[in-house]
C-alpha cells in the first residue's frame, strides 16, 4: 500500500480555521446582539477598507462600532452610545467595576440603569441542585464510558449485570460469589427447552457463537450514548450553574447598590430612574 490510504490530521486544518471563525462570529453576535460588526466586517473585506465618503454615513457608522465594542466589552445591551455613556457615568457614580455589571447579565437593566427582576430563592436552589446532579452524571457517565463491560438487562427478569467475554457481574453492591464466571458453565447447552435460573439463561447466551460480536458491537453502543450524555449533561450543567453565579451576583449587588444609594440620599432607591437632561430637548411650539 502507499501514503494514498493515510489521512493526515494536517488535512482537516482548513475546516478547523473556518468552524473557529464560524463560532467567532456567532459569539460576537450573542455577545453584542447585532449582526453589525460581522457586517461589517465583510463590506470592509470585499472594498479593500476603502472609507466612507458620506460624513453622516460615517460618522453613524463609527458610533455603531463604538457601540458593538462597548456591548461586547461590557456585557451590557444598551440600545444606543447615549444609553452607553449614560451607563458608563454610572458605573463612576456609585464606583462600581464593570466586571460586576458583566457577572450579573440580564438582571441589571443597562438601559433604564435599574436592578431587573431578581431570582427567587428557591430558584437558586433548583440552579444549585440540577447543576450538582448533572455534574454527578457526568462523571458516571465518564466512568461507565471507562468499562471495558456492557451493561444489559435479562428480558426474562429484568436484572442488569456487566457482561465481559469471561464473565457476568450484577449490577450493584454484591459480593465476589455473585458473579457468574462462563468457564463453570456446561459445555453441552441444557436438555429443557426452557432455562429456570438466570444462570441457565446466562450460560446459554455465551454458549451463542454470536455472543463476542453482540459484545464488542454493544460495547461501541454503550460507548457512543455514554458521550453523547457526558457532553449533554457538562454543557446543562454548566449553564445552569452560571446562572446559579450570575443570581447570587445579581442579588449582592442589589444590596450593594441599596446600601449605597442609602447613604447618599435616603429618598432614592435602586429602582429610581436616574434623571435624563431635557436641555437639548425641541420645544414643539
Amino acid at each position: 500500500m502507499s501514503p494514498d490510504h493515510l489521512t493526515a490530521l494536517a488535512g482537516g486544518t482548513s475546516l478547523l480555521i473556518v468552524l473557529l471563525v464560524a463560532l467567532g462570529w456567532l459569539w460576537i453576535y450573542r455577545k453584542t446582539g447585532s449582526s453589525h460588526a460581522s457586517a461589517m466586517r465583510i463590506w470592509r473585506v470585499l472594498t479593500g477598507g476603502r472609507e466612507i465618503a458620506d460624513k453622516a454615513i460615517r460618522d453613524y457608522i463609527e458610533e455603531q462600532d463604538g457601540l458593538m465594542a462597548f456591548r461586547l466589552g461590557s456585557g451590557m445591551r444598551v440600545r444606543s452610545a447615549e444609553h452607553a455613556r449614560r451607563a458608563i457615568c454610572f458605573i463612576a457614580k456609585h464606583d462600581l467595576s464593570p466586571d460586576r455589571l458583566r457577572q450579573v447579565g440580564d438582571y441589571f437593566d443597562a438601559n433604564e440603569l435599574k436592578m431587573g427582576k431578581l431570582p427567587s430563592f428557591w430558584y437558586r436552589v433548583w440552579l444549585f441542585f440540577s447543576a450538582t446532579v448533572l455534574a454527578g452524571l457526568f462523571l458516571v457517565a465518564g466512568f461507565t464510558a471507562l468499562e471495558q463491560r456492557t451493561l444489559v438487562s435479562l428480558k426474562q427478569t429484568g436484572s442488569w449485570y456487566w457482561l465481559s467475554q469471561t464473565s457476568a457481574e450484577p449490577v450493584g453492591p454484591v459480593n465476589e460469589s455473585a458473579r457468574l464466571w462462563f468457564s463453570a458453565c456446561s459445555e453441552a447447552p441444557a436438555a429443557a427447552a426452557t432455562y429456570t435460573s438466570e444462570r441457565e439463561i446466562l450460560c446459554s447466551i455465551r454458549r451463542d457463537p454470536a455472543y463476542l460480536d453482540y459484545l464488542i458491537e454493544t460495547l461501541r453502543g454503550q460507548r457512543i450514548a455514554l458521550v453523547f450524555l457526558m457532553v449533554i449533561s457538562f454543557f446543562v450543567a454548566i449553564w445552569q450553574w452560571r446562572d446559579f453565579l450570575r443570581s447570587t451576583a445579581a442579588i449582592r449587588l442589589e444590596k450593594e447598590l441599596s446600601e449605597k444609594l442609602a447613604a447618599t440620599s435616603p429618598d432614592e432607591s435602586v429602582n429610581a430612574e436616574p434623571a435624563v437632561d431635557d436641555s437639548a430637548a425641541i420645544d414643539p411650539a
